[in-house]
């Protein structure tokens, strides 16, 4: 739906880890989150990646930086 109002809540679970993905070593959900926060792009989204960006986890901040390195490039997929 690309709604920014969603924006919060993907970072905020991007970030969290949940104990019944402790298997999943590739991060998928973040991964999704760094999607969606990219499909949303706003300026509040993409603040988001940026912020995703600079995680601890370098898988985690890989996916975020991928997205901003293609923004431009994906903007057809984008809500604005």
């Amino acid at each position: 739906m690309k709604d920014n109002r969603a924006t919060p809540s993907l970072l905020k679970t991007a970030k969290r880890t949940f104990d019944y993905l402790a298997y999943d070593h590739s991060y998928s959900l973040a991964r999704i989150c760094s999607w969606a926060l990219a499909d949303i792009g706003t300026d509040e989204s993409k603040q988001a990646l940026w912020e995703l960006s600079q995680w601890h986890d370098p898988n985690i901040a890989g996916y975020a930086q991928k997205r901003l390195d293609k923004w431009e490039a994906e903007m057809h997929r984008k809500s604005r």
